[in-house]
């Protein structure tokens, strides 16, 4: 009896003891950008031209605060934060490029480091990171040179249907650009428009008014 014991005892030992390993590396920081590097993209009080240090971007962001981004969050929850993984992902993806290994390595990078955004940052700050740091296609990083550049306009002047058109490139900028493929970027946005309705940021008039805008897009 004692033998069987020690048995399973010592069974016991050998399975959980590697499953503790992998969950505590898993979770650890080991081999992973410092989470606390992302704050710099979350300016407060006050924004202004970041030139990065690092990989994500090839020119300047203009850092927007939260309360300048906020206005967006509702089209930005429709486009990116409704999957169960919400922003964390994408903005794990953002920074891929200090991963180093194969395909299956760099995503488990990902999914480590997408686990620490969303331990280290609540929902609006992650929201703000994805605006700030996120690729619009055509050269502009950032919304607010995003904005600017597409329409003219601040985020917080924009309406629902450019707000659509605009957080709808973050995830195929170059697939969906309203410059190339104005007939696809079309869809997107109507895509995200449909998904405020349903999660009730747009009532279904609304909705229907800004899937009938043309994109009006700034031509270059």
């Amino acid at each position: 009896m004692r033998m069987a014991f020690r048995i399973l005892l010592i069974g016991a030992i050998c399975l959980i003891l590697p499953v503790g390993i992998i969950a505590g590396w898993f979770i650890s920081g080991v081999g992973l950008r410092d989470v606390n590097s992302l704050e710099v993209y979350v300016p407060n009080p006050n924004g202004g031209i970041l030139f990065p240090s690092d990989c994500i971007t090839n020119g300047p962001l203009l850092l927007l605060t939260t309360n300048d981004l906020r206005s967006s969050f509702a089209a930005l929850h429709a486009a990116e934060g409704s999957a169960r993984q919400g922003y964390s992902t994408p903005i794990a993806r953002r920074f891929q490029c200090q991963y180093s290994g194969k395909q299956f390595q760099r995503e488990i990078q990902e999914i480590r480091f997408a686990y620490r955004i969303r331990r280290r940052f609540n929902v609006e700050e992650q929201q703000t990171i994805l605006s700030n740091t996120a690729y619009f296609g055509d050269g502009q990083w950032g919304l607010g040179f995003a904005a600017h550049h597409y329409f003219g306009l601040t985020p917080a002047q924009l309406d629902s249907a450019q707000m659509a058109t605009l957080v709808g490139l973050i995830r195929a900028p170059d697939r969906d650009s309203p410059l190339r493929h104005p007939d696809r970027c079309l869809k997107r946005r109507n895509d995200v428009l449909e998904e405020m309705k349903r999660l009730g940021s747009l009532s279904a008039s609304q909705a229907e008014a800004a899937e009938a805008e043309p994109l009006g897009i700034r031509q270059p």
